[in-house]
């Protein structure tokens, strides 16, 4: 473990960005996640972390919040967290638009759908078209064959 700790720390220290460097530390290691926040913050971190940019790892992770918010409780309250996990929704939601639409980025199972909204002046809350949780299918940031080039 201390020489894997080394050589990220090798790595980080001769300019490769963290989000890199981290692929070389070990993978397998039980570890628990100790989470508190308030809804606003939550629906927030939802916005980060269900969109196709974010890691696969943090989509798995929303995936257990969504499920363990719709399992708790008695059933006949569950319409409570139901309509809060509909507040869950990718950053493309909060802002009216894409926010990565850079070469780096991935390619996006919604991302032409929002952009047509955004250029119609459409607010979020009439996206009816598109399914908000789409983007945590785990094919939701793979291109499918013969697409483009996305700019």
């Amino acid at each position: 473990m201390a020489d894997t700790g080394d050589f990220y720390n090798y790595l980080i220290g001769n300019g490769i960005p963290a989000e890199d460097a981290r692929k070389a530390l070990l993978i397998g290691t039980t570890t628990q996640l100790h989470y508190r926040t308030n809804l606003r913050d939550l629906i927030h971190h939802s916005g980060l972390r269900l969109c196709s940019q974010a890691q696969a790892e943090w989509k798995t992770v929303w995936v257990e919040i969504i499920r363990a918010l719709l399992a708790y409780g008695p059933e006949e309250h569950r319409w409570q967290q139901r309509a809060i996990t509909k507040l869950f929704r990718p950053v493309c939601y909060q802002t009216g638009k894409c926010e990565f639409m850079g070469a780096a980025d991935r390619w996006c199972v919604i991302r032409d759908r929002v952009e047509e909204h955004h250029r119609n002046g459409d607010r979020p809350e009439t996206w009816v078209d598109i399914d908000p949780h789409a983007c945590l299918h785990p094919e939701a940031a793979r291109k499918p064959p013969g697409a483009g080039f996305i700019p």
